[in-house]
């Protein structure tokens, strides 16, 4: 390719089926195309709330779905695959972006396949986080495992947010090649290398009131917050934490 087809705006199309309602990924969807579309890309993006919110510089094609709880197992949503008369007209994407291997991920890989454009899959799941200790739990992460494999193997590119998810997955989903890992705009090392030096904090209360948002799944390993708060006690920080 010459210089001027590397530099034209690439054709993005990002298919997923939760918005802000269903949690993370939500969020993480809506940053995704807004920040392609600042880079000067062209972004569609196929999602439940495309008529609810306004993201700059993006198109968006609204799907119906719905969300299934599984008991204590999390939820299921299900989106239905656009009309064609819904997407844009006339615009063939070069790069299909499917945040979940659902229903909808397969409407995306297909077409995907019909106009040659390349994959990305992005990869939230951890089996492991599906209890083993009954037989329903045993044969839902058995099933699971085979469809995270089946779909990540059959994508161009698989990427993760979650640097520990690599080696994880990649060993775990027998996949063909490693995850990318995608930071999720965290810089850890410069945190850790800043709170090694920390020995008191304060604020206009006098206390530091600390929030952790995450559910508490062992995979998110909610203790290492109460580890953070005894080494801030320990060096005479005044906190208050609340879960």
């Amino acid at each position: 390719m010459n210089s001027s087809e590397n530099n034209h705006p690439k054709r993005i199309l990002i298919v997923s089926d939760e918005g802000f309602a269903a949690g993370g990924i939500g969020t993480s969807t809506a940053n995704l195309a807004v920040a392609l579309a600042q880079a000067g890309q062209d972004v569609v993006l196929v999602w439940p709330d495309a008529e609810r919110v306004q993201l700059a510089g993006v198109r968006q094609v609204a799907v119906s779905a719905k969300r299934f709880d599984v008991g204590k197992l999390g939820f299921v949503m299900l989106a239905l695959p656009p009309s064609q008369e819904a997407m844009p007209s006339n615009w063939v994407p070069e790069i299909v972006h499917i945040m979940r291997p659902t229903y909808l991920g397969i409407w995306a890989y297909r077409l995907a396949k019909r106009v040659r454009a390349k994959t990305v899959l992005s990869m939230h799941e951890i089996v492991e986080q599906l209890p083993d200790s009954t037989l329903i739990g045993r044969i839902l992460r058995a099933v699971a495992r085979w469809w995270f494999g089946t779909t990540y193997n059959a994508v161009d590119i698989t990427i993760t947010p979650g640097k520990f998810v690599v080696n994880h997955a990649y060993k775990t989903l027998g996949l063909k090649s490693k995850p990318f890992y995608l930071t999720n705009g965290l810089d850890i090392a410069s945190w850790r290398k800043g709170f090694s030096s920390v020995t008191q904090i304060s604020s206009d209360l006098g206390r530091v009131r600390i929030c952790s948002v995450i559910n508490l799944s062992p995979y998110k390993n909610p203790a290492m917050m109460l580890e953070i708060c005894r080494v801030l006690l320990e060096r005479g920080v005044q906190l208050e934490l609340k879960i």
